[in-house]
Formats: C-alpha cells, sequence, structure tokens
C-alpha cells in the first residue's frame, strides 16, 4: 500500500500543475462569447466518469476524450460475485478436504473495490491512478480465503479529435500485482504488466444530425507477467498453482490482446447515461508458456484449444445534482471462458456485480456573472402648447425615454463586435421580438461611432432542431433583418453583408435547452477596418 500511496502524491503533484495563473490571462483576454462557450464544455465534461482501471470511459472501454485542463476525478467502485462455476462433471477439482477425491461442484465469492484519480493536465493529457482491494473465497480451496491485495494501475491517455464527430487517443498503463494468500509456503510476489490502447471514439452528439449517443472501441495488447507473482510458490511445489488458485490470484500465463466496443445513451437532459461493452480476449503465448503434463486441475492448453474469454456488460450511471457527483450500476455477464478453462488462462466469472459513486470537480475559478439592469425612467420633454379651433384648449406632448445602460452590452474587439445580450427572434421566423431593440440600437451605435469599420460580415446561427437546409435559409434570413433594420438606423448598408451558416458552427454541444439557445446566435465578424488613430480617444475604438 507504500507503493500505492506513493504513486497517487507523484499525480496530485502532476496534477497541481495543471492549476495556474495561465488560466486567468486567457479568460481575461477571451471575449464573452468564448468564454460562455468554454464554461459551458467544461460543465459537460465534469460529467465525465473514469473506467475501473482509469482514464475517462465506460466501466471498462476508455473513450478518445477527456475534461478540460485543471480537472479532477474521483471515484471508488464496489464489486461482488457469489456462483459456483470451476468445478464440474466435465473439470472437476481436487477435493482439499480428501486426498485424492474430487468436486464436481464448487462455491466462490469475490469482494472488492477500486479506488480511482485522474486528472486533465492539459486537454489532451490525462494521467490516473487506480487501486484496488479484493478477495476470493472458494469451497475448493483450503484454506478457503484466498487475496491479492494492493493491485495498482499507473497510466496516462492522450486524445485529439478528428473532427466534430470523430477522435482517436492512446494510453499506456504500468498495471502492478502484489498477491498473497492461501497460495503455498511463498504467496507472497510481485508483478509489473503493461498495456498498450488505441481508442477511437464517435460522438454524435455534435453530428449535422445530432444524436444523443457516443460509441468506443479500444484494441490493447498486454504483456501480461502476473504469472511471476506465484512463481516461488509453484517452484516449492514442483507443480503448478490449481484452477481455483488461478481464478482467485487473477492469473494469467500469457500476454492477450483485448478488443471490445460499447456505447452509450444520453438521455434526461443528461443525467442518465445507460451503456453497454463487448470485450474480448484474445491470448497470445509471447513466454513460449507449455502446459504441464502434472497440471493438477486437468485444465485445457491454448496449443489446442481455442478458447477466447469474453463478457458483455450493461448499466447506467446517473447525475443527481449538478455538482459532479455520479452514481453506476452494471453487471459482467460471462459469455464464453466461464465453463471451458485452459491452464494459459485465469477463468471468466459468470458474472460480476459494480456499484460505484464518483465526483469530478475543477479547480478553475469560474468568472463572475455580471448582471445588467436597465432602468426606465420616464422624461418628460416641455409641454408643448398647441392652440386649437377650440378657445383655450392646449394640448400636451409628453415622450417616454428609456435610459442607456450604465455598463454597454456592445463592445469593439478586435476582430469582432461583441454582444452580452442575443438577439430574439420569434420562433422559426426572422421577425424580432420587442426586446431586442435595446441591443440593436446599441450595435447601431457602435458602427456609427467607428467608421473605421468599414465592412462587417452579420452572421446568422441555429440549433439543430430544423432540417439543416431549413436551417441555413433561416439564419441568412435573420441576418438579412439585423441588416436591414441597422440600415433604417443609420447604419450604411454597403458596410454590411449577411452570411447564414445554420447549424453548421454550434459553440456549444446541442444536447441541452439552454445549449441551444445559446447556438441560436447573430455574431458581428470584422472583415475590413482601418487601423486605429491613437489620437482618438479610447472610447471609439
Amino acid at each position: 500500500m507504500k507503493k500505492a500511496g506513493f504513486l497517487g502524491a507523484l499525480l496530485v503533484v502532476v496534477a497541481l500543475l495543471a492549476v495556474n495563473p495561465v488560466h486567468a490571462q486567457a479568460r481575461d483576454t477571451a471575449s464573452p462569447d468564448d468564454v460562455a462557450a468554454e464554461w459551458a464544455t467544461r460543465d459537460q465534461q465534469r460529467s465525465e466518469i473514469s473506467t475501473l482501471t482509469g482514464g475517462v470511459g465506460l466501466l471498462h472501454i476508455q473513450h478518445a476524450q477527456g475534461g478540460s485542463a485543471g480537472q479532477f476525478r474521483i471515484g471508488f467502485v464496489a464489486q461482488d460475485m457469489s456462483a459456483g462455476f470451476l468445478c464440474s462433471h466435465r473439470y472437476p477439482c481436487q477435493d482439499p478436504a480428501a486426498a485424492g477425491a474430487t468436486l464436481t461442484h464448487d462455491k466462490n465469492h469475490y469482494i472488492g473495490g477500486n479506488l480511482i484519480l485522474s486528472v486533465d493536465v492539459t486537454n489532451w493529457l490525462e494521467p490516473y491512478l487506480s487501486t484496488s482491494v479484493h478477495s476470493n473465497s472458494s469451497s475448493a480451496s483450503r484454506p478457503t480465503l484466498l487475496q491479492v491485495l494492493g493491485d495498482t494501475t499507473l497510466g496516462a491517455k492522450v486524445h485529439a479529435p478528428l473532427n466534430k464527430v470523430f477522435f482517436v487517443g492512446g494510453a499506456a498503463d504500468l498495471w502492478l500485482v502484489d498477491a498473497a494468500g492461501s497460495v503455498g509456503p511463498d504467496g507472497a510476489g510481485t508483478s509489473a504488466s503493461a498495456r498498450l490502447r488505441a481508442i477511437g471514439t464517435a460522438d454524435l452528439r455534435v453530428a449535422a444530425r445530432a444524436a444523443p449517443l457516443r460509441f468506443s472501441v479500444n484494441a490493447q495488447y498486454v504483456f501480461d507477467n502476473t504469472g511471476r507473482a506465484v512463481a516461488s510458490t509453484e517452484s516449492a511445489r514442483a507443480a503448478p498453482i490449481t484452477r481455483v488458485e488461478r481464478w482467485g490470484l487473477g492469473i494469467n500465463r500469457v500476454d492477450h490482446v483485448d478488443l471490445g466496443v460499447g456505447g452509450e445513451v444520453f438521455a434526461a437532459e443528461q443525467k442518465v447515461s445507460p451503456f453497454a461493452e463487448y470485450n474480448i480476449m484474445i491470448p497470445v503465448n509471447r513466454q513460449n508458456y507449455r502446459c504441464r503434463t502434472n497440471n493438477p486441475s486437468g485444465d485445457g492448453c491454448l496449443a489446442y484449444e481455442a478458447i477466447l474469454p469474453s463478457s458483455l456488460t450493461v448499466g447506467v450511471r446517473a447525475f443527481p445534482y449538478k455538482s459532479g457527483f455520479s452514481l453506476t450500476a452494471a453487471i459482467d455477464i460471462g459469455i464464453t471462458g466461464v465453463h471451458r478453462f485452459i491452464e494459459e488462462v485465469r477463468p471468466t466469472p459468470p458474472w460480476m456485480l459494480y456499484l460505484g459513486v464518483g465526483w469530478a470537480f475543477d479547480t478553475k475559478d469560474r468568472p463572475p456573472t455580471i448582471i445588467e439592469r436597465v432602468v426606465e425612467k420616464p422624461v418628460v420633454c416641455p409641454v408643448v402648447e398647441q392652440a386649437n379651433e377650440g378657445p383655450n384648449q392646449i394640448n400636451s406632448i409628453g415622450l417616454l425615454l428609456k435610459k442607456r445602460p450604465e455598463h454597454a452590452n456592445v463592445t469593439l474587439g478586435p476582430s469582432e463586435i461583441l454582444i452580452k445580450k442575443p438577439i430574439q427572434f420569434e420562433p422559426d421566423k426572422a421577425a424580432f421580438l420587442p426586446e431586442s431593440s435595446d441591443i440593436l440600437t446599441e450595435i447601431s451605435d457602435v458602427l456609427i461611432n467607428n467608421p473605421r469599420i468599414r465592412k462587417v460580415e452579420v452572421q446568422g446561427h441555429t440549433d439543430n432542431t430544423e432540417a439543416p437546409d431549413h436551417a441555413k435559409i433561416l439564419s441568412a434570413d435573420r441576418a438579412s433583418a439585423v441588416i436591414a433594420w441597422l440600415t433604417a438606423h443609420g447604419v450604411s448598408p454597403e458596410r454590411m453583408t449577411p452570411r447564414g451558416f445554420g447549424q453548421d458552427k454550434p459553440i456549444v454541444p446541442n444536447v441541452t435547452r439552454a445549449n441551444r439557445a445559446k447556438n441560436r446566435r447573430i455574431q458581428f465578424v470584422i472583415v475590413e477596418q482601418d487601423a486605429v488613430s491613437p489620437e482618438l480617444p479610447a472610447a471609439t475604438r
């Protein structure tokens, strides 16, 4: 356990390097829209969960995605299984209570837990640590208790997008196995194994025709040296350990290629995620292991029996709160390798139940929320007296004006006119809502007061609730409507061109109502402008 503690401390030190003042500097120079998009992404990525051995993914399969720099994840997953499957008429076990007798029935119980810690040092690098404590007991063993203590995985994953939908990545793990228990006179041992993994992910939440689905495939090669943990015991016995001991201690004699595919569905505003996986193990005899004639279990041999252990996993994850807290429930169902055994590979349990909790938190400070209110104040113009046909009749004319906001909702950036309030339209139309007149007035003031801005591209964007062709037409019509309004209020039409992108450029995934509202927007991109004159006051630049 000291080894796991040291590795955990090392991971925390590395993680702290991800938390630095650069974040704050980047936020200060980013536009309000960029900041809002960044935090929408960071909040979504807090719902990512680590696998059993670490790294964002499902239960066993990693995604070629991660979190944002400075995010931590910690989780605990308990495991339990109770079944008889190691001793049968075809594969009897030696009876530990009677020399020469055999058992055709047994009872096995597995219980354990994994503690997982991972951190996103950058947006593409995720180191992780997993340590487990688990024990096995079997009625076909004396003593009945078999234990494996302090198995530890230390690894790291890198990942990158190919485009909006497809992602690729790779991971490398160092797997440290400590074995102890009733294996023999010298059952304690340590072995180091390694895993190299290739990862591919398709995230359909941001596809052109978005769907609340994500799929991943994993292919890994495992340099499996767990057999070394019992080498001293087998040497003292002059015989290999039994099938029951091989299962209880998690011993494989050979390397293996592990292939897995999994998918998940995002439901209830991404608060519930059912998922499924299928994993298969292909033994590879790199060690050139030869089956022994004195194998006490009478198992088959890889040289003449093709057994590919596999399992199906179904489960669900829930996120009942917005604080990054998660709950996981899943079950592995053994498909192959459960009732047929070979000497080189650990038996596959018929089922395994998993119950877990997780917590993800962000070390980056969220920018303060600025709430601006427009105060309406009646301003009465001087009374204008007008003589009518009747004697001494006076008409009083009063005007109700809106006071300008104390803090501007429109600012001028280096390459864009930035707006803090959205321009709102009627649903599926290019007609403005009345509350949009204020923000449009501020936009016209900025353009009129800054004649150095020669050309602006007014860009329209929509969410993905409509067909792509219709969305592109609607976004172009809305951009043209904005130009028409600004032209009617004093801005030269030659300075503006409309362009509709439809749903092609979302700033956040179209998976929630709030995100879709962010994607329905108008942007003002400066295409041509003169250099800023140093003698101009800062307010007009």
